[in-house]
């Protein structure tokens, strides 16, 4: 970096002058003269973390608290513009009003005898969305929820306290890495709106008609320089969702104008024109976000979170279906066999030799039964004799014979295998999805690990029950 002598700007290495006094540059030294330096006697500034168009991140220490902290410093040459001075105090303000999980925290502003205008913020650890969006460029269906549904969060505070963001984008929302799981939290309020509440004077640094923003996240009214409410925010997390999906933005042009006229008057290309797998149930609602004007799009964000996650279920209520329907008999006995603990003794197939399945009951696949059959038998011979329930596989209740009469046995024997087969489809679904998730390096998903162990256990209690009956018979 070079630096000013007289006005101590820092300029590029490429700068010979400074453009605004004409001095010949210096090297600096220091690439960056404030690390090191120590802010209001208690804010160490250790290593320049970003450094962006109107000012610099920079991590630090927190000397009496012992705890890390991001200061955000302006940049000298802007300092003497009282504009971006109020926008950078009402960054502050407006992060500050919100305090949600899912929104930066600031702890602090202020302004130093030297005229260094500084905010103080918590430290994060992990990446951008813009940067994960680098990195596979297409999100799965679950982890684009998952992300949209805590930015959604922090943004239904955010509304509630009359508080407008204006530029929601990838670049502004993190994923920050807590305990080894992923908090997303909402960034920059710098150009926030705050709207008028009754008695009182409208917060605002824009005036009507002037456009702010970032074109390709900008709602129809944005581009148009016209009056903005939540709705602007709710088409910008559209657009976002569109591209965590699509691996791109809906409009593209050779200049911000163009992309904003594209904004303002053209219809977004379909989900499905990019991905083949998403379905048209999540089309609906990335469309029902992108609509141009604000009245035909979700109220709220509440609403379009809702939106999308009861998306997400009818999907996953259909997928449950269609691999419940098509499983093989082949399928369902390797998913009771993945099913069961490899730590218990117990082994809940040695169990079907002892009985028989109803008269009525007709299998869909002859020769898949009979080579399910054969299959069965083989396995019980060999294990019948070692076949013994532990104590950590009993249920806590503790069921004696009394509770079992001959007709409750009976009913058991003819109703088992109805019970046992679908207890069976649950866990070989389960098992899938959480193999597809592993194969494709994706996390997963905790709704169905859970799932799966009330499966097992289920499994394991109707096995103990059957047991129990058949030694009664």
């Amino acid at each position: 970096m070079k630096l000013c002598p007289k006005c101590k700007r820092q300029f590029e290495e490429s700068v010979v002058f400074c453009a605004f006094d004409g001095s010949r540059l210096v090297t600096s030294d220091n690439q960056d003269d404030l690390v090191g330096r120590l802010i209001d006697y208690k804010y160490q500034i250790t290593e320049r973390i970003a450094r962006g168009g109107t000012g610099s991140v920079y991590a630090g220490i927190h000397l009496q608290l012992k705890m890390p902290i991001a200061i955000k410093i302006m940049h000298r040459e802007t300092t003497t513009d009282i504009t971006s001075i109020e926008r950078f105090r009402r960054e502050a303000y407006a992060t500050m009003q919100i305090r949600h999980p899912n929104a930066i925290a600031v702890m602090d502003f202020g302004v130093t005898p030297d005229n260094l205008v500084y905010v103080v913020m918590e430290r994060l650890q992990g990446r951008s969305l813009r940067d994960r969006l680098r990195e596979v460029k297409q999100l799965s269906l679950v982890e684009a929820n998952e992300i949209m549904q805590q930015v959604c969060a922090a943004m239904a505070v955010a509304h509630k306290r009359k508080i407008i963001h204006r530029d929601l984008k990838p670049e502004n929302i993190f994923l920050h890495e807590d305990d080894g799981s992923t908090v997303v939290k909402v960034l920059d309020f710098g150009i926030a709106k705050f709207a008028a509440e009754q008695g009182e004077e409208m917060m605002e640094l824009t005036r009507q008609g002037f456009v702010v923003g970032t074109p390709y996240y900008m709602s129809p009214e944005q581009c148009y320089g016209k009056a903005v409410d939540q709705r602007a925010d709710i088409y910008s997390l559209g657009i976002v969702l569109y591209e965590m999906l699509a691996g791109r933005v809906p409009f593209t042009g050779r200049s911000h104008t163009a992309v904003a006229v594209k904004q303002a008057r053209e219809k977004p290309r379909p989900l499905t024109e990019f991905r083949r797998d998403i379905p048209n149930i999540i089309n609906r609602v990335v469309m029902h976000a992108l609509e141009k004007v604000p009245d035909q799009r979700p109220t709220t964000v509440e609403e379009f979170a809702q939106e999308l996650q009861s998306a997400m279920k009818a999907i996953t209520d259909t997928e449950f279906r269609k691999v419940f329907l098509e499983a093989s008999e082949q399928d369902l006995e390797a998913a009771v066999l993945l099913a069961t603990d490899p730590t218990s003794s117990a082994k809940p197939l040695s169990l079907l030799k002892s009985s028989q399945p109803p008269a009525t009951t007709q299998p869909r696949n002859e020769a898949s039964s009979e080579q399910i059959t054969a299959t069965t038998t083989q396995i019980n011979d060999e294990a019948m004799e070692s076949t013994v329930v532990s104590q950590d596989d009993l249920p806590s209740t503790v069921i004696t014979e009394d509770d079992y009469s001959q007709q409750d046995s009976q009913m058991l024997e003819e109703n088992w295998q109805e019970s046992f087969m679908q207890i069976s489809k649950e866990s070989q679904m389960l098992l899938q999805i959480i193999v597809s998730d592993l194969e494709n390096k994706q996390p997963v998903d905790k709704i169905f690990l859970g799932e799966l162990k009330n499966a097992i256990d289920t499994l394991r209690s109707s096995i103990y029950r059957l047991q129990k009956s058949t030694c009664l018979l």
